[in-house]
């Protein structure tokens, strides 16, 4: 499964679609290994590689 990627430690970004209902809209699903990054910490490791690549 994609949360075992990397040990755990790694969060895996997949099904990224433009949403309509915001001008620069974007959904997308994302995993992690909850027992050891957190979904939350994962969240930040996405908004931060999506702001690095001027995609936010």
């Amino acid at each position: 499964m994609e949360r075992e990627v990397g040990d755990g430690m790694t969060t895996t970004i997949g099904r990224v679609e433009k949403e309509e209902l915001f001008d620069n809209g974007i959904k997308y699903m994302l995993f992690s290994h909850n027992k050891k990054m957190g979904s939350a910490k994962g969240a930040v490791l996405l908004a931060e590689m999506l702001y690095k690549k001027d995609k936010i």
